[in-house]
């Protein structure tokens, strides 16, 4: 399911918007890992396997790495997938997340605490809420 909606998620992105560099007191900074996915309003439950995801981003080289994973209903298994990529900042509303180029995502309406971190992302008629826990 988690493939699913970051399928639904992907955009193109413009290597411009990737610094090569980041504030390192940007919120963002840290390891995040999922806690919960919301579609139009309409809670998908987490498997326990996709509780396992996590990014980590950094501010040297705006780098972001990680492991994405994805959970197959109809054979009942967990993929991990390894997330290798640069993340930027733009007009204090957006992160740009991408998998060198292969794969990307808008959020929009970043909210960051020092615990957690809620992002936005809308394509189309589809509204998905992604909220992460700061480890």
């Amino acid at each position: 399911m988690f493939f699913l909606v970051l399928s639904l998620l992907a955009i193109g992105c413009d290597n411009s918007e990737n610094a090569s560099n980041a504030d390192p007191a940007d919120p963002i900074i840290g390891t995040w890992k999922l806690a919960a996915i919301t579609n139009n309003t309409i809670d998908f439950p987490l498997q326990s396997c996709e509780r396992g995801t996590y990014y980590t981003f950094r501010a040297t080289g705006a780098q972001i790495t990680g492991e994405k994973i994805t959970y197959h209903r109809a054979i009942q298994d967990c993929t991990p997938e390894p997330v290798i990529g640069r993340w930027g900042h733009k007009d204090d509303h957006y992160y740009i997340i991408s998998n060198y180029n292969t794969q990307s995502a808008k959020w929009d309406n970043v909210q960051i605490n020092e615990s957690s971190l809620i992002a936005t992302v809308v394509k189309g008629s589809v509204t998905t809420v992604l909220t992460w826990k700061k480890q």
